[in-house]
């Protein structure tokens, strides 16, 4: 069904219609050019507020054709035709199929069936079943538009071309491929016709065709029309033009979308070789088709590849830019990314440590966004079982987060819990210690409801494992007491702490805003 929606291009918006003030004084023929311009541009956009004003619109017309016209002219009908077609898009179908058949109810009295009018109504009507899934009753629109069309004397347009295609979307989605390919061909045949063989629709169509071939593993074919489309596009735009270079991505995506990465490289390649022809090796206009190459490089496992565009990309941002310029983050957060993948922690380490001094100075530090910020920056170095420099990092947050207004006890006791892990492990005891003081501190002022889980058992129980390896043995036994306490309470049997003396905690921390 999303595929239906997609090539058919209308868009789903589940929302509610409001009638907007309507202009004073228009003639139908002035309204229904307004309608057109505004329609076109929802459609361009996707803007919900163009396809309200285009509804307005519409009414309007509507109101004044029947005023002026009488309830059976055909410019009724085309009014309804074009709410119609407003209200086809997710917004009220029961709506858009009750003036769909008004209008072509006028058409039919007004005998003008045999007009291009009237099959777009039968169109759009298909269209309406097509989206909910009644094909059966699409199809019958549909052919019966098809049948409208080609009694015309010249029924080679683009409606006929338009319904050759919606008819073979929908008898793909019930029979398959190979029952549509003929609706496909012939309408790309039809456009050929219309707008000529060397043209955008033309190109656009056989783009169209080639991907459902590519869908259905006809690659041979596939690669075919692809380069049938390139050399249609090369034609119209020459060699060096960027819509060629775009093309040429777009038919790379296709192919990385079904992890065809050998198929796809050729074209990313000439891609390349053009939009450097188009900016120069050198121009910050490069560097989003440089990413473009290392995403696909990294996708397809090629990590060598990946880091020198990565790296060409970086440095064509930092010329630009300068090196700490927070333009930078993006391009900085894609290398650290790659390294991380391939487990080179001190090349990571380095990209990271970059990525981080530049996010800080895009944050006011005591905010919940810092606090987020340097605990994720520490757990970086946690999980390298880098503890010094954690530690450093968590010592910076603490002391700054007692004076926070908002503050979370569990965020703060989670800290401090830490910095005493991170402490133990370097056996630093009499540190670790004051700081697992006052995460029991923080912890005990945690509203009593929000104390009663499974982690604060393991919290406890693990603190008096060390404190009872310290001597502590009051302190062990009071703690150990509170955590019977909280057991207890659970219905299901709580595991023993598996953290004990020179261990981490694990999990993730609490959120640093109390809200």
């Amino acid at each position: 069904m999303k595929k239906i929606i997609t090539v058919i291009g209308i868009i789903i918006v589940a929302c509610s219609i409001g009638v907007g003030t309507f202009a004073q004084g228009k003639s139908w023929k002035d309204l229904i050019a307004e309608y057109k311009v505004i329609h076109k541009q929802s459609r361009k956009q996707y803007n919900f507020n163009a396809t309200r004003k285009a509804i307005d619109v519409a009414k309007e017309a509507l109101e004044v054709a029947e005023r002026q016209f009488g309830p059976d002219d055909p410019r009724v009908a085309e009014s309804l035709y074009y709410l119609a077609e407003e209200y086809n898009i997710g917004i009220d179908y029961a709506q858009a199929e009750s003036l769909y058949k008004r209008a072509l109810a006028i058409y039919t009295k007004a005998q003008k069936k045999q007009t291009p009018a009237y099959a777009r109504v039968l169109i759009g009507l298909g269209t309406l079943y097509s989206l909910q899934t009644k094909y059966d009753q699409a199809l019958v629109q549909y052919r019966q538009a098809q049948e409208t069309i080609e009694k015309l004397p010249k029924p080679n347009t683009v409606e006929l071309a338009q319904v050759l295609e919606y008819m073979a979307i929908t008898i793909e989605a019930e029979k398959g491929f190979a029952a549509a390919e003929p609706y496909y061909q012939r309408s790309v045949a039809v456009k050929e016709k219309v707008f000529g063989k060397v043209s955008p629709e033309v190109a656009e169509a056989i783009t169209s065709l080639a991907s459902q071939y590519r869908a259905s593993n006809h690659f041979a074919e596939s690669d075919r029309l692809y380069n049938q489309a390139l050399a249609i596009n090369k034609k119209i735009y020459g060699k060096k033009d960027p819509r060629v270079a775009k093309y040429l991505e777009q038919v790379a995506s296709y192919h990385v979308n079904q992890k065809e990465y050998a198929r796809a490289e050729p074209y990313y390649k000439e891609a390349l070789e053009l939009w450097e022809k188009i900016y120069g090796k050198e121009q910050s206009e490069l560097a989003p088709h440089l990413v473009i190459q290392g995403q696909f490089y990294k996708a397809w496992g090629k990590y060598e590849q990946a880091d020198a565009f990565f790296q060409q990309e970086l440095a064509i941002r930092e010329k630009t830019f300068g090196p700490n310029d927070p333009r930078l983050i993006a391009t900085l957060e894609r290398l650290y990314k790659l390294y991380d993948a391939q487990k080179k922690s001190p090349q990571a380490e380095l990209y990271y440590d970059r990525l981080f001094i530049l996010k800080e100075k895009q944050i006011k530090s005591g905010t919940v966004e810092w606090y987020d910020l340097l605990t994720e920056y520490a757990e970086f170095f946690v999980k390298r079982a880098q503890w010094a420099k954690a530690e450093e990092i968590y010592r910076r947050i603490l002391p700054s987060y007692e004076k926070f207004a908002d503050k979370n006890w569990a965020f703060e006791s989670w800290v401090a819990e830490r910095l005493g892990d991170l402490c133990n492990v370097q056996d630093k005891k009499n540190d670790a210690e004051g700081f697992y003081n006052h995460a029991v501190a923080a912890w005990e002022k945690i509203p009593p409801p929000e104390q009663e889980t499974a982690a604060s058992v393991e919290f406890l129980e693990s603190l008096a494992i060390f404190y009872k390896a310290r001597g502590k043995t009051q302190e062990a036994e009071r703690l150990e007491n509170r955590a019977r306490e909280i057991r207890s309470k659970f219905k299901d049997k709580i595991s023993t702490p598996k953290k004990d003396a020179g261990a981490m905690s694990a999990g993730s921390p609490p959120k640093s805003q109390s809200r």
